[in-house]
């Protein structure tokens, strides 16, 4: 290893990040590499630093911030056939994607293991041609999390999203979707909808429990309509167990069970009767209809212990 970009959000986590950014750099100097720190203002700051990783082909990016910062550069490396390996130091609210690849949450911590530990090949999801790392969800609960203002993220942490999310399952109201999976199409009452990548889902590392970036597929969750309290006790099963239905088409029909649960590799979903947009990786994404599908070891990325 030779060449090496930091590339870091400095408003993340409250100063975790400059810290970070330091550490970093008294342990790369000890190896005796020199790397070039870009900071980031804005989105499009990290498309451009990722883009010029790979058309100089550097040997490893290493990403400080949250899932924002992690899904913009995977989405800006896409099409590039040399892609640097991927060092994570998680300095943002949730970070999904540095919990399922058991990523220290100490940023300290984190960069020792970007100079210490193996890379692995890791999958994405693929939403309209667009490269998501975490997580694809719609409803009222998704819906409410977009709405936490960055002062809450900061003060609050996970807490502001659990927050709006329980005010959103009494206040929101379901929606009809359309779902084409595995040769099955269904149309059913939705309240909340979640795509995930890997098991991490909203900071909770067992939310798809058996659910790996290297699995080659993805993990779909479904809650249907149902009264507050019914939708509040399929998320404490889930917790536990979740649901399961034979098929997609039996969930669809049945009246006794509330949620649902698979894995797959392709699926297209719309919502009917009116418009609307997905959350992805904790930041508006696509209008549907959406069709969503895994890219397989789509990059090297070093993994924690």
């Amino acid at each position: 290893m030779t060449s090496v970009y930091i590339i870091a959000n400095p408003s993340s986590g409250q100063g975790k990040a400059i810290q970070a950014i330091a550490e970093l750099l008294k342990l790369f100097h000890e190896e005796g590499l020199g790397p070039l720190v870009k900071l980031t203002q804005e989105e499009s700051d990290i498309a451009e630093y990722a883009q010029k990783a790979c058309q100089a082909k550097v040997d490893l990016v290493v990403l400080v911030g949250g899932d924002g910062t992690i899904s913009h550069f995977m989405t800006a490396v896409q099409d590039y056939d040399y892609k640097p390996v991927v060092g994570i130091v998680p300095t943002g609210t949730m970070n999904n994607m540095a919990r399922s690849l058991n990523i220290d949450q100490n940023p300290k911590k984190a960069c020792k293991q970007v100079l210490q530990n193996q890379a692995q090949a890791i999958d994405m999801g693929l939403i309209n041609g667009q490269v998501f790392t975490s997580t694809i969800s719609a409803g009222s609960v998704p819906a409410s999390a977009r709405e936490v203002s960055q002062e809450d993220k900061e003060q609050y942490g996970a807490l502001a999203y659990i927050i709006n999310g329980l005010q959103s399952f009494s206040q929101g109201q379901d929606e009809c979707y359309k779902v084409l999976l595995d040769g099955v199409e269904v149309q059913l009452n939705i309240d909340l909808l979640v795509i995930g990548v890997a098991n991490s889902i909203a900071g909770y590392t067992d939310f798809f429990k058996s659910a790996t970036y290297t699995d080659g597929l993805l993990h779909l969750f479904i809650l249907k309509e149902a009264p507050v309290a019914e939708k509040i006790f399929a998320f404490s099963k889930l917790l536990a167990e979740p649901d399961q239905a034979q098929d997609l088409s039996q969930f669809a029909q049945g009246a006794d069970v509330n949620s649902y649960m698979t894995s797959f590799k392709d699926i297209k979903i719309d919502l009917l009767d009116k418009g609307g947009q997905v959350t992805m990786d904790g930041n508006p994404g696509p209008s549907f209809p959406i069709h969503v599908e895994v890219i397989p070891q789509f990059i090297q990325v070093i993994v924690g212990d």
